[in-house]
């Protein structure tokens, strides 16, 4: 009881966990578009376990698994939606600002975009299934009205009063299941971190660490479950992030310092320095990145074996995007 996966015959037959499923453990499956999504990220995670293990058709099966969100995917309103048990079809009375039903802790501006583990491709099908620019609809959550309808839940929670306080969209950093959608914008940038839309997510990432954590008592957005605002924070202000579970690459993102030294290994002194050139307040726009002397500027990131090793991260920053002399 309370172990593993409930809800999992459901999500085997159909490739998504239903509205009015079922399980043995627990009566009816709850916040299925979350539990879906959830599921979906383990499967991705265990895929690349498996890769490691050379157990090939397990990752196979598992890989395309993780990629199933196109199935609870509303190309008519572009958000992630449940379907019914009974008929297949989409569930009716959608309020984009109401939370629980089909979602934990938020509703469907808060897990929009959570598929961490593919950001390309969902912004592929944003823009296939749903005529919409993923990056436009990231940078639409940070500005629009911070707003919530009660939805499920008998009263309001917390997370809910937070979204307001932080005056900040419909971005709730104040939970975990939006810390990922600031390096969504690099995720699916094909130009690296001198993109365009990389380069819309450079400012937000450092708005978020100068404003969502103050010295006060109330130090974090939000609650700080099991140590993620740190984590956040820490790993953010080195100017990385691990962006999906199940694999070393680590995103690049907005260094808030001009150098930090991580000990990588102690035994044998293994140092990884992260310096920022030019870095202010105002400088929140990567101009480029090097790894050793080798000009990583086309990528996202960098590989977590590399950084641990050891060596020199060189961020080159300035007051505007990136353009080319050319």
């Amino acid at each position: 009881m309370g172990i593993g996966r409930t809800c999992l015959e459901d999500y085997l037959a159909l490739g998504y966990i239903p509205r009015g499923g079922s399980t043995t453990e627990s009566g009816t499956c709850i916040n299925p578009v979350a539990q879906t999504l959830n599921f979906m990220q383990s499967d991705y995670a265990i895929a690349r376990a498996a890769e490691r293990l050379n157990k090939m058709e397990d990752a196979e099966i598992l890989m395309l698994r993780s990629l199933n969100y196109s199935l609870i995917f509303n190309g008519e309103n572009g958000f992630m939606q449940s379907k019914s048990k009974e008929t297949g079809k989409w569930t009716t009375a959608f309020d984009q600002f109401a939370w629980g039903g089909d979602y934990t802790e938020g509703g469907p501006w808060q897990f929009r975009f959570y598929v961490p583990h593919d950001p390309k491709g969902l912004a592929k099908l944003y823009a296939e299934s749903a005529g919409l620019n993923m990056c436009d609809k990231l940078s639409d959550i940070q500005t629009m009205p911070g707003v919530y309808h009660l939805g499920d839940y008998p009263m309001e929670i917390h997370e809910e009063l937070e979204l307001p306080e932080n005056c900040w969209g419909q971005y709730a950093h104040n939970n975990q299941p939006t810390h990922h959608i600031l390096y969504m914008f690099s995720g699916m940038d094909d130009a690296g971190v001198r993109g365009t839309c990389a380069s819309k997510g450079q400012y937000w990432l450092r708005k978020a660490q100068l404003e969502l954590y103050n010295l006060r008592p109330a130090m974090y957005a939000g609650d700080e479950d099991n140590g993620e605002m740190s984590a956040w924070y820490i790993l953010s202000t080195l100017g990385l992030f691990s962006l999906a579970p199940g694999t070393t690459e680590i995103m690049f993102g907005v260094p808030l310092f001009s150098k930090a030294t991580v000990v990588t290994d102690a035994s044998k002194g293994t140092l990884l320095s992260i310096i920022s050139n030019n870095n202010s307040p105002e400088n929140v726009y990567i101009q480029s990145v090097s790894w050793n002397g080798q000009d990583y500027s086309g990528r996202n990131g960098i590989d977590y074996n590399d950084l641990v090793s050891g060596g020199e991260l060189v961020f080159e920053m300035g007051n505007s995007p990136y353009v080319s002399a050319l």
